[in-house]
């Protein structure tokens, strides 16, 4: 790729190989990047965790928790199928009584 690029993972964390994305980001291979979450984000102590110790002391590296495809948009379509559900559900008992 070219030097200077912007780098952005909506994904797992786990999709990116985290020692290469700091080697890149501290020689300038990578510009900047933007993280939806990292390896292990669930697991262990995110004190230690390298990028986050990296992102506390860089401008260059921004790491959200996980929450890309929370929208508006993907709220509402899971509030409407949890109360489908439901309908559906409390219909079932009805016609069973």
């Amino acid at each position: 790729m070219k030097d200077g690029v912007y780098f952005i993972n909506t994904s797992r964390g786990d999709v990116v190989n985290e020692i290469d994305l700091l080697d890149a980001l501290k020689s300038g291979k990578i510009l900047a990047a933007g993280l939806d979450g990292i390896s292990d984000e669930y697991l262990g102590d995110k004190n230690v965790h390298p990028l986050i110790a990296y992102a506390r002391e860089n401008d260059n590296l921004i790491i959200t928790p996980h929450i890309a495809g929370l929208t508006y948009d993907s709220e509402r379509k899971a509030q409407t199928a949890a109360y489908e559900a439901i309908c559906e559900f409390v219909t079932s008992l009805e016609k069973g009584a």
